[in-house]
């Protein structure tokens, strides 16, 4: 769900990998009302559903300060960190994998 989330928002916004990384829930949250208020925003319906439907799931939505992509250790758990680029480097390449196509980064 959480990589879902993930790729809908590299997909369909204009935020950069690093950026993302950054992004916390609370900050997430004050782009999203940004985007209603405006009639054209960056980020369409489709790209916010993923996320606020992770985000509710999760349980992340009420925990302002996390990151909003954190680290999952191999039992599942959340940890207190963010995805480093390098990891989100690693899913996005797997589901191009999965999609049948290939990803290059540059830099």
């Amino acid at each position: 769900m959480r990589d879902r989330a993930l790729l809908s928002l590299i997909l369909q916004s204009k935020l950069k990998i690093g950026e993302l990384t950054n992004l916390t829930v609370a900050r997430f949250n004050k782009i999203v009302k940004r985007e209603k208020r405006k009639q054209k925003g960056a980020l369409s319906a489709e790209a916010l559903q993923p996320v606020e439907q992770y985000l509710e799931q999760s349980g992340l939505s009420s925990h302002k300060k996390l990151a909003l992509f954190p680290h999952i250790n191999r039992k599942g758990k959340i940890t207190g960190r963010a995805l480093c680029a390098a990891q989100v480097k690693r899913i996005v390449k797997r589901a191009a994998k999965r999609a049948g196509s290939k990803v290059k980064f540059n830099g």
